[in-house]
């Protein structure tokens, strides 16, 4: 079984962790994943850097920025996501690039090193492992079809905003997740704009299978201690836990 449908089986509810692969540096990046798997975190989604990440906000965007300026190609990244499965062969692991980075790391052939392949800008379709992304702005007809081709869950934006760019989420996940309810039993998440336990538990009350962190955390990463980082990442788990 796909470690995605699994974990949905066994928890209730779930958190997801966004971190930038190889982000502040490597050493670092994998400091983080121990932190996060050793702190309560379900399902792990890594972004593939690209050169213009336009749904993200600037904190997800610097990211990308200096982990390309450090010299990430296919070798970097087929390595750094190999070392990453070999550490945690039970982790569910979430690869998201856009289209121009699935392309540039032939993303789709290393299907074998992730459970899921989310890509923003564009479906992906004719391969496995496909989640789609969705927000309240898209009319039916897109719905329904990224729904034809998604598996193991849907990621619904909070609103059609940028990662990162408000100090409350947006509502309008409510109507986008009540729609798919009707369509479909995929468990559904949220992402955008969650950075507190106040954020995971308020969200987590309505009839919805996880969250989704990143900026948040990234920003935590760059500016805070490490018993600050830990602290944060324990309270975020404790609140879609509870």
């Amino acid at each position: 079984m796909n470690r995605l449908d699994e974990i949905f089986q066994q928890k209730k509810k779930c958190i997801t962790f966004y971190a930038t692969l190889g982000y502040p540096n490597e050493n670092d990046f994998f400091d983080l994943v121990r932190l996060l798997v050793e702190n309560g975190m379900d399902i792990l989604e890594i972004g593939i850097p690209v050169q213009n990440p336009f749904l993200d906000g600037k904190t997800v965007a610097n990211t990308h920025a200096r982990v390309i300026k450090q010299g990430f190609d296919q070798a970097t990244c087929d390595r750094l996501l190999g070392e990453l499965r070999n550490r945690y062969p039970e982790l569910p692991i979430v690869i998201m690039s856009y289209s121009k980075g699935v392309d540039n790391y032939r993303l789709t052939e290393r299907s074998h090193l992730y459970d899921g392949l989310l890509c923003p800008d564009q479906s992906i379709t004719g391969i496995d492992h496909v989640i789609e992304i969705y927000n309240e702005t898209m009319e039916e007809k897109t719905l329904q079809e990224k729904l034809k081709n998604n598996q193991h869950f849907a990621y619904v934006m909070s609103g059609n905003v940028p990662t990162g760019s408000s100090s409350e989420p947006a509502t309008g996940y409510l109507e986008t997740s009540a729609y798919l309810r009707q369509h479909t039993n995929l468990p559904i998440q949220i992402g955008f704009g969650i950075s507190s336990p106040e954020h995971v538990s308020s969200i987590l009350q309505h009839d919805l299978n996880g969250v989704i962190v990143g900026s948040e955390l990234i920003r935590k990463i760059d500016t805070v201690p490490y018993s600050e980082l830990k602290a944060y990442i324990q309270a975020l788990c404790e609140a879609a836990h509870q």
